[in-house]
């Protein structure tokens, strides 16, 4: 009798090729809030490959990927106000042309869909009067309809223990 190829075995879902739940026990997301926040800790989690922020906006707690460079008892800016720095979040919007970005929303309030490998980063290549295009880290275009405003980090994610070989 013959033996299931490893794709059927993952499929069934046995142990072995289970997610541990407590590897995923911080739920990244971005804050509904604008203003000013503080870095309070910089997390390690094993389900992620970068070190993840935990960040205070008010009495509101949220957890998002380090930007390289970020530090403990950093004040984070959200939203239009934010300055072009390490950490701050900003809207697609209000981005000027070659910046580095990452954890970019696919939709509003999504929490992060695109670039969000340690050490990866997108740029901003163009913008128009409602859209901006972004290039991935696979080198193709991604074009952002600027009306559903996603929210993104800006600067290189960081890399905690990986190499980077661009």
């Amino acid at each position: 009798m013959g033996k299931n190829i490893i794709s059927q075995a993952r499929g069934h879902g046995s142990l072995t090729y289970r997610v541990r739940r407590k590897a995923f026990i911080y739920k990244i997301k971005y804050p509904y809030a604008e203003g000013e926040g503080k870095l309070l800790k910089l997390v390690h989690s094993a389900g992620h490959s970068a070190p993840l922020a935990k960040i205070i906006v008010g009495d509101t707690i949220f957890y998002n990927a380090a930007a390289s460079g970020m530090y403990e008892g950093q004040k984070v800016f959200i939203g239009s106000g934010a300055g072009i720095i390490a950490g701050n979040i900003l809207k697609m919007k209000d981005i000027p042309t070659k910046t580095q970005i990452y954890n970019l929303e696919s939709k509003p309030n999504d929490g992060g869909k695109f670039i969000k490998t340690a050490g990866g980063y997108a740029i901003v290549t163009k913008k128009e009067e409602n859209s901006v295009w972004v290039m991935m880290p696979s080198k193709k275009e991604l074009f952002v309809i600027i009306p559903t405003m996603p929210l993104l980090f800006f600067s290189i994610k960081c890399s905690a223990k990986r190499i980077n070989f661009r």
